[in-house]
């Protein structure tokens, strides 16, 4: 499946389900710019907290995606349970598919490309530790339809299906240029 797939509707029995991508990782663990790299020019909304700026009009925009049953994008930290349950539990009630990407957070290469970043995308070195204090890694049992590992290397994101001590998936790297996702 092509990015462009992967980030529409799957249909099944003839009915469109939209897809719901919820971002989890520290700050500068890649997260938007793999939005910008592989989503930014699909057909689907883009939920940001740096964006929008207050949680009212994320939420807002989170459930005008859900209302007009688009295939959304939230990319915020999302380092607890609690906080991605809010959006799980919203996305599965209209109908949605859930897929997870766990951006790798090793906190001396986040605050390395925190370094690089410029004005008010750069965070203090303390919220990017603070962050990798309060992280929990993500569960299927949390309703997650899919759950993806993704990491830099060499400047390219590479992504892995989710693998945990109870879920054992064949390994699989993927790189952006040639990315395969299959939502169903």
């Amino acid at each position: 499946m092509t990015p462009h797939e992967f980030t529409n509707a799957t249909e099944i029995n003839g009915t469109l389900i939209p897809v719901l991508f919820l971002f989890i990782g520290i700050p500068a663990s890649g997260k938007s710019t793999f939005y910008h790299r592989v989503f930014k020019d699909q057909t689907l909304d883009y939920v940001s907290l740096d964006v929008l700026k207050t949680r009212t009009r994320e939420w807002a925009a989170f459930e005008a995606a859900l209302t007009a049953r688009r295939s959304v994008v939230v990319d915020n930290t999302n380092v607890t349970k609690a906080l991605r349950a809010r959006y799980l539990a919203a996305a599965k009630a209209a109908g949605y598919r859930t897929i997870g990407l766990f951006f790798q957070s090793i906190v001396a290469d986040c605050l390395a490309r925190n370094e690089q970043r410029e004005g008010k995308a750069k965070v203090r070195p303390q919220a990017v530790h603070g962050m990798s204090g309060q992280l929990e890694l993500p569960s299927l049992d949390e309703g997650f339809n899919k759950l993806f590992f993704v990491r830099i290397v060499d400047e390219l994101f590479e992504i892995e299906p989710w693998k945990n001590r109870r879920d054992r998936l064949p390994a699989l790297t993927i790189t952006v240029h040639n990315a395969a996702f299959d939502t169903e």
